[in-house]
């Protein structure tokens, strides 16, 4: 598994240590005890994050702010949640590589951003499925 808890002296940016520690309400995210619910609405939030930040990625937007002033019509939105699908979620580590995106070889902070966003998705994928009975 690419992403660790990390310790103290590890500064790995999505470390789920790292990412833990930036929520301002994480008491129910306890590395001893396992409340299921608890971690994925952690986990939730740490796909929302992931999303926010290849939608702003996608068209070159630098701020939060100016990604709300944003208005889309309906084919550009489109085509942006495309443009987050093709280069943010379904790339393989090798394909990054590839077409020039990462250019240092090896494990990176972008390449396992989208192996994360990449697992979190299958994991709300297959929540949902279970949950309207779904299986396959």
């Amino acid at each position: 598994m690419c992403i660790s808890w990390s310790n103290d002296d590890e500064k790995d940016d999505v470390s789920l240590l790292t990412l833990r520690n930036l929520l301002p309400n994480r008491s129910n995210v306890n590395l001893h005890k396992h409340d299921f619910y608890a971690w994925l609405r952690f986990l939730d939030v740490v796909l929302c994050s992931l999303t926010i930040v290849a939608a702003m990625c996608a068209p070159g937007i630098i701020s939060p702010s100016t990604l709300a002033t944003q208005t889309l019509t309906e084919d550009e939105f489109w085509s942006l949640c495309s443009k987050i699908v093709d280069n943010n979620l379904m790339p393989s580590i090798d394909r990054l590589e590839a077409d020039g995106v990462k250019t240092l070889e090896g494990n990176t902070v972008s390449g396992h951003a989208v192996l994360l966003m990449f697992d979190l998705m299958t994991l709300r994928e297959m929540r949902r499925a279970i949950k309207y009975g779904h299986p396959g």
